[in-house]
């Protein structure tokens, strides 16, 4: 904290952090984008889409959800050791830079490539790249999710420097309102655009006929959705001016309100 008592706060506080605070601003865009276009690529309709009907092997989705499991959880520990030397900004664009290429190639392979022979009984090129590929896209993606959080924490301490309000409980609060609103709209996104290609009455299903519409729509859904998303976060991250030199200055900053409050205590006591 500021070794001050807690400041009240208020409802149209949170208006006024969230207009005053840039990177808060930055923040919430960043992260929203990602989470709304994360959950539109990853729902349940599109794995269908992808896995029940492109490729024709619904059963591999269960079974790659095991296999990305361990890679991912080792380089998310990889992630935040980068993230811990080079500053969190710094590490967010450099992550989300490698899903876009991770993603391209995802692209690539489900365009050029043959999705059908993606089977974990025909353990040939197309496996071997598809599994590759979704294992770093997962590894990445969830590094760039969890740098996020402390992100918030640095925005709460940039208050605390612009204001002199120590506030982290409000930075969350209102950092989490906006992101759930937004990335609510997931599914609506999921719906309108099967809709687009017939199912109005009822989803996809397993072992539905396939055909290019619903190709392109899940490809658009499982890798446009998220590529959409990190770009929108690559702009955000040029407006978010916490970098690690500016949170050194921060960081100073709350030292010297600390230590002012600590002697105005020692005054009067």
């Amino acid at each position: 904290g500021t070794g001050k008592k807690a400041p009240k706060v208020k409802f149209r506080d949170y208006v006024s952090v969230l207009k005053g605070n840039r990177p808060l601003q930055m923040l919430v865009v960043s992260a929203a984008t990602d989470k709304l276009a994360m959950q539109a690529g990853n729902n349940s309709t599109v794995m269908v889409m992808l896995y029940g009907i492109v490729m024709g092997n619904y059963g591999l989705y269960g079974k790659m959800s095991m296999i990305t499991m361990i890679p991912s959880f080792i380089m998310i520990l990889i992630g935040t050791k980068y993230a811990s030397k080079f500053g969190s900004k710094k590490a967010l664009v450099r992550f989300t830079w490698l899903c876009i290429l991770t993603y391209i190639g995802v692209f690539a392979l489900l365009v050029f490539g043959d999705p059908t022979q993606i089977s974990l009984d025909n353990f040939g090129m197309m496996t071997v790249l598809w599994i590759t590929l979704v294992c770093l896209g997962k590894g990445f993606g969830s590094i760039s999710g969890g740098i996020v959080i402390p992100m918030i924490a640095d925005c709460a301490d940039y208050e605390t420097y612009l204001t002199g309000r120590y506030v982290p409980g409000m930075m969350g609060t209102l950092f989490s309102f906006v992101d759930k609103m937004i990335s609510s709209f997931g599914t609506t996104i999921v719906g309108l655009a099967v809709a687009y290609i017939g199912y109005t009455s009822a989803m996809p299903q397993v072992g539905d006929a396939y055909t290019p519409g619903v190709f392109w729509v899940t490809v658009g859904l499982y890798i446009g959705m998220p590529m959409l998303g990190w770009i929108a976060s690559l702009i955000a991250m040029k407006f978010y001016e916490l970098d690690d030199e500016k949170m050194k200055e921060v960081q100073e900053k709350i030292a010297e309100i600390k230590l002012a409050a600590k002697e105005e205590y020692e005054a009067l006591a």
